[in-house]
């Protein structure tokens, strides 16, 4: 699952072009706050 995630985040986040915009489409996709966990 973490590999997926992982893999799911760097395949969104190339395509946006923006980490705010990866997470947006995250939150969306997964219906997840990502925004409250930190990625550091």
């Amino acid at each position: 699952m973490l590999n997926t995630f992982a893999a799911l985040f760097a395949y969104i986040q190339v395509n946006a072009g923006d980490t705010t915009a990866a997470l947006d489409e995250l939150e969306r996709l997964l219906n997840v706050p990502l925004r409250r966990v930190t990625f550091t």
